[in-house]
């Protein structure tokens, strides 16, 4: 609730229509640039400051996706983040009520209005109590900050599904994180909430009296999108990147290139086909499943090289940004060890990869040691960590706030395991050299 009607929504209207498909004006779509809320600093950073390895979403600037929250709000209009209690590993009622009215205190604190942009869990047997939770306190919110300049203001995302319609895979829609069935019990709160909501927008507050600047006697003019040829787009009618927008119809199991005004797609290696529609190829699948060998540990030895990360292997996407350049042996989303192993495979060079399952995270490496021996040239068991083998402990934690349900008691420090990474190795590579031995007895 703010005075009527708010120049700030007109003037990002205005700016952002310049950048839009011209062949997308008048159709209902979303817009929307954003974090997920995350505080590395400040008097919240103990809430939660984000996943140790920020490559996760190469599509926010200078590595946005991981920034603090206040930093980003005091730079922008208006400021969103997101309410994910399992992703974020806090499933428990204080956690998300302090997480909700945080970002409140901020966007109080800098006279913003605060959205949440997106919220959701996976489909377990706590969703339906925790997206009571999360509306309930997020209701609460908007009520208490409505007569102040700033503060929670909405809230937005969520995704129905009906059964047999196709959805892009991360969404999970089969019951995943954001996919909501109008069967689903959480339907009810969704409702609600929405009900709510509409009753709220539909107060206006007058504008105080004589207060010009605010008070809106003509149209807003908006410039007209520029014609641009298709495949292209926004001022200067610049090449559309449709593997970064989700404009393409690759297979799950193709890689998607762009190329000036269009697009291609190229299967992944154990698969066979157009690139639109991929099978696999089970000898091939085969081979890739039983080409690597693990000792279950973090190799330590630093003898390894990266390798050049392939553009068409799984776990590669465009990065129009630049944000992963200093990272060109690592993928850009998150992976599965199988797609960790074909990215080695159509690699060349790759010898040898790291893999972290929680994170999602591939490395592709050349000239990594495998064998253990604390004799091994170049390996000091002392800082290995597992003595006498040469590897390291491939377990790391992070410190999180715990909050006990139901209760005021203050939360307690806590860890959880953010990373667990393992060392993979091809079969068929020649490993030895001078500063790689194998053992002799």
């Amino acid at each position: 609730m703010v005075c009527e009607p708010d120049d700030r929504i007109y003037n990002f209207v205005s700016d952002m229509v310049s950048y839009l498909r011209s062949d997308q004006i008048g159709v209902n779509q979303l817009i929307t640039v954003g974090t997920e809320g995350f505080f590395s600093e400040g008097e919240f950073a103990g809430l939660y400051q984000g996943p140790s390895h920020p490559g996760v979403n190469p599509y926010n600037e200078n590595g946005a996706y991981l920034a603090d929250f206040e930093t980003l709000c005091a730079l922008v209009d208006f400021c969103e983040f997101n309410v994910y209690p399992d992703l974020y590993q806090q499933e428990n009622r204080g956690w998300v009520q302090a997480w909700i009215e945080a970002h409140s205190v901020v966007g109080v604190k800098l006279e913003k209005p605060v959205i949440v942009k997106e919220q959701g869990m996976q489909p377990t047997g706590q969703r339906k109590e925790f997206f009571k939770i999360m509306y309930e306190t997020e209701l609460g919110q908007i009520l208490n900050d409505r007569d102040l300049t700033g503060g929670l203001r909405g809230v937005a995302y969520w995704e129905a599904f009906a059964r047999g319609t196709e959805a892009v895979f991360w969404t999970k829609s089969d019951g995943g994180r954001w996919g909501i069935y109008p069967s689903d019990p959480e339907v009810e709160s969704i409702k609600a909430l929405s009900k709510e909501l509409r009753l709220l927008n539909a107060i206006k507050i007058p504008c105080p009296a004589g207060d010009v600047e605010h008070s809106l006697t003509q149209p807003v003019n908006i410039p007209p999108p520029p014609q641009c040829p298709h495949g292209y787009q926004g001022v200067g009618c610049e090449d559309i990147d449709e593997c970064v927008l989700g404009l393409h119809d690759c297979s799950i199991n193709a890689a998607c290139i762009n190329i000036e005004g269009s697009y291609k797609c190229e299967c992944y290696k154990g698969w066979h086909g157009n690139g639109r529609v991929c099978v696999a190829m089970p000898i091939s699948q085969y081979h890739i499943s039983t080409a690597f060998f693990t000792n279950d540990s973090l190799s330590c030895i630093s003898t390894s090289e990266d390798v050049e990360y392939p553009i068409t292997a799984p776990g590669y996407v465009d990065d129009p940004t630049g944000y992963f350049s200093p990272h060109s042996s690592t993928s850009r989303i998150p992976t599965s060890l199988t797609e960790c192993k074909i990215a080695c495979l159509m690699a060349g060079e790759c010898t040898s990869f790291y893999f972290d399952p929680i994170q999602g995270q591939c490395i592709l490496k050349k000239n990594e040691c495998p064998y253990t021996q604390a004799t091994i040239p170049g390996c000091d068991p002392t800082t290995c960590g597992r003595t006498p083998h040469c590897y390291s402990p491939n377990v790391s934690f992070c410190d999180m706030l715990v909050y006990k349900d139901k209760s005021s008691v203050p939360p307690t420090l806590g860890t959880y395991p953010c990373t667990r990474g393992t060392t993979y190795f091809l079969k068929e590579a020649n490993f030895i050299n001078e500063k790689c031995v194998p053992p002799t007895n």
